[in-house]
């Protein structure tokens, strides 16, 4: 098949439902191309009679997408591979998703390391030893230690010698930093929902899944 000029290419690896046939169709490493000015999309597999239309039960998931890594990027040319683009993509995600929320800790006086630990320890409803909580860290924080010594400073945790060892010490909640996170509860249910309420749910858990297939590589 010719590539028309008036047609802007893209590669993409889909996964597509038809409704009307009630059966899943896997598109891979499909070619897609966009018509300029009217929008229009086709796909081809490489048969000569694989060749769909854009339809309203037929999504394509680059249409409905914003800008490109690239285009955010102002960078001139495609990316060396697939892997550093996802790499990159990851990495901006999450820088300004952090932003956000990072800016909403700070109303109440926390960082995102110190929500997380006194969300750890509320959800386990115990005192824990430091080497527990840092374990369940969603990011790696090296200097635990002053870590719960602002936190202890600022009232939000009380830590205690264990009896019976005292090289062992547990940490746990104040009521202080029960009523904060009472109060954060709300708004950062919220700021998740601004961040990703505008995929579905099979979307989000798509997006779960394969973040934590790519993290499988660092587990070996």
């Amino acid at each position: 098949m010719a590539k028309p000029s008036a047609y802007r290419r893209f590669s993409q690896v889909a996964f597509l439902e038809l409704p009307s046939l009630h059966l899943p169709v896997s598109i891979q490493y499909a070619t897609f191309y966009a018509t300029v000015s009217k929008r229009t999309l086709t796909a081809t597999t490489g048969k000569r009679d694989s060749n769909f239309h854009s339809t309203p039960e037929f999504v394509y998931g680059y249409a409905m997408a914003g800008k490109s890594l690239q285009q955010e990027l102002g960078k001139k040319k495609p990316f060396e591979s697939p892997e550093k683009e996802a790499m990159l993509n990851i990495a901006r995600t999450s820088d300004q998703f952090q932003n956000c929320l990072g800016k909403l800790f700070r109303e109440f006086g926390l960082t995102g390391s110190q929500h997380n630990v006194l969300r750890i320890l509320r959800g386990e409803g115990r005192p824990m030893q430091c080497m527990e909580i840092r374990s369940r860290m969603i990011q790696v924080v090296p200097a635990m230690t002053g870590l719960l010594n602002r936190l202890e400073n600022d009232g939000f945790v009380t830590r205690t010698r264990c009896e019976q060892d005292g090289r062992v010490i547990y940490v746990d909640l104040t009521a202080k930093a029960r009523n904060v996170l009472q109060k954060i509860d709300g708004p950062l249910t919220d700021l998740y929902r601004e961040c990703l309420g505008h995929l579905s749910r099979a979307e989000l858990e798509q997006l779960s899944s394969l973040l934590e297939k790519a993290r499988q590589s660092l587990r070996s």
